[in-house]
């Protein structure tokens, strides 16, 4: 098991990808802003109605209530590391730890990147939620429909209270993999999504939306409902050039034991 008291003040250089990439650690312990530690992408921005100081009252967390949550608004490096249409042959990596009581209150998103609530074009994006089931989905909004995919097998319900290390491994050809702790839980085949109406996203100006479901009318499916002590840290995006077979699996193995660092599959690709 991963050592929950060792953590990297600031990921080693040396392992860092050469392709875009940001990594929000969540570490700041005070005010509403979270820095990208890689120096490449925006400041998030912490909202809600929610006293601020309450989103610290876990030590190197963010700890989630009420109506809080992050965005980068629009933004370009943002917008080229999460855009679908330039995959090619390579890949996309989300990951981020995640903890809560066991418990989900109705549809909660952990990020959304562009909007997905409503109408093309006006909502246009892509994100993950969290059913009443502790189950997860992958949600899309592009120029046909609204598409919610679910992972089959992804009840989280079990690892209440623990770390939980989250993955998404998505590729040029449309599969989506999930990944968690360490292992592979589920995912979409490329036939299941339909990649061609994704195809021309360009993010809209919401941007990165951590802990909610952004959508033209504002924002809903607040991430804070699990339960009432949802958390979130170290939150991780890269797009590479060239995919391998067993990618996503390394990186979500080497984030979960190495809480803190960058992956060293990566590191110069």
């Amino acid at each position: 098991m991963p050592d929950d008291n060792v953590i990297a003040v600031k990921p080693l250089s040396s392992l860092a990808p050469v392709s875009p990439y940001v990594f929000y650690l969540m570490h700041e312990g005070s005010g509403v802003t979270l820095e990208d530690s890689a120096g490449q992408g925006p400041d998030l921005t912490v909202q809600g109605t929610d006293p601020a100081s309450s989103i610290w009252a876990n030590a190197e967390w963010l700890t989630l209530g009420g109506d809080h949550f992050a965005l980068s608004g629009a933004d370009d490096v943002i917008d080229a590391i999460f855009r679908l249409s330039d995959i090619g042959d390579g890949a996309l990596f989300i990951s981020y730890d995640f903890y809560f009581d066991g418990d989900v209150t109705g549809g909660e998103c952990a990020f959304t990147w562009g909007s997905q609530g409503g109408s093309y074009p006006d909502d246009q994006g892509y994100g993950m939620n969290m059913t009443s089931a502790e189950g997860i989905q992958f949600l899309s909004r592009g120029s046909n429909t609204t598409n919610t995919y679910n992972v089959p097998g992804s009840d989280l319900g079990s690892l209440g209270s623990t770390r939980i290390t989250c993955t998404w491994e998505i590729l040029g050809d449309g599969t989506v993999n999930f990944y968690v702790n360490g292992a592979l839980l589920g995912g979409v085949s490329a036939a299941e999504f339909d990649g061609i109406q994704y195809s021309n996203l360009d993010g809209s100006p919401s941007g990165l939306t951590l802990f909610a479901r952004s959508n033209s009318a504002g924002q809903d499916r607040f991430l804070s409902g699990a339960g009432g002590n949802a958390r979130m840290a170290r939150f991780f995006a890269c797009k590479i050039p060239t995919w391998q077979a067993g990618d996503g699996l390394a990186v979500n193995r080497q984030m979960y034991y190495g809480k803190g660092e960058l992956p060293r599959v990566l590191a110069g690709r």
